[in-house]
């Protein structure tokens, strides 16, 4: 199914699982912050990693947009979806 923006009308947040370049997708494909956006880092760098450094690292997204990690989601989320979170404003640049 191709999805275009009225397939989001009703919808009270989009969650975002990838890392910083699926965040920035749907950012764009959200129309201009009307409904909030959550992302998850399904991939997420850890301490272990930040020491060795590989060319296919390269690719590997640090999370920098995202609210919460695939490890720490269960945590992370519930207040979100319960109400009790709070919604951060970020500039995007058109």
């Amino acid at each position: 199914v191709e999805l275009d923006r009225q397939h989001l009308s009703g919808v009270d947040l989009v969650v975002a699982v990838g890392g910083d370049g699926t965040v920035l997708s749907a950012a764009h494909f959200l129309d201009h912050g009307t409904i909030p956006l959550l992302g998850i880092n399904s991939d997420p760098t850890s301490e272990d990693d930040k020491s060795v450094k590989k060319k296919s690292d390269e690719r590997r997204s640090h999370g920098a947009l995202c609210m919460c990690t695939a490890q720490d989601m269960d945590t992370a989320l519930p207040p979100v979806l319960y109400g009790d979170g709070h919604i951060e404003t970020r500039t995007r640049i058109q």
